[in-house]
C-alpha cells in the first residue's frame, strides 16, 4: 500500500518542511531539510499505523490521488500491509 504525504515548506527565511498524511489523522512531523523531514515522515507514519494495530482497528485505506498547492511536494511512501489489518 502507499500512502501519500504532503511536505510543506516552512517560512521564506526559516526553512525546513511541515510534513502531514491526509489519510492519516494527526499524523504530522517535520524537519530541517527535506531528506530529515522525509526520515521523520517514516517513522510518524510507521508508528501512526503500528497504533492502529495495537488498537484492534484497521489500517485506513489510502488516497490514490492527491494534489500539491503551490510550493508543496507529494511523496508517496509504500508500506506492506498485514493481511488481516486491510480496509
Amino acid at each position: 500500500m502507499k500512502y501519500p504525504c504532503k511536505l510543506l515548506p516552512g517560512e521564506p527565511g526559516e526553512g525546513g518542511f511541515t510534513v502531514v498524511f491526509p489519510d492519516l489523522p494527526g499524523c504530522i512531523t517535520e524537519g530541517d531539510t527535506l531528506e530529515e523531514a522525509l526520515q521523520m515522515a517514516r517513522d510518524a507514519m510507521e508508528t501512526w499505523l503500528d497504533g492502529t494495530i495495537e488498537d484492534g482497528e484497521v489500517w485506513p485505506r489510502a488516497s490514490r490521488r492527491i494534489t500539491a498547492g503551490s510550493g508543496e511536494i507529494v511523496y508517496w511512501f509504500d508500506i506492506e500491509q498485514p493481511q488481516d489489518k486491510a480496509a
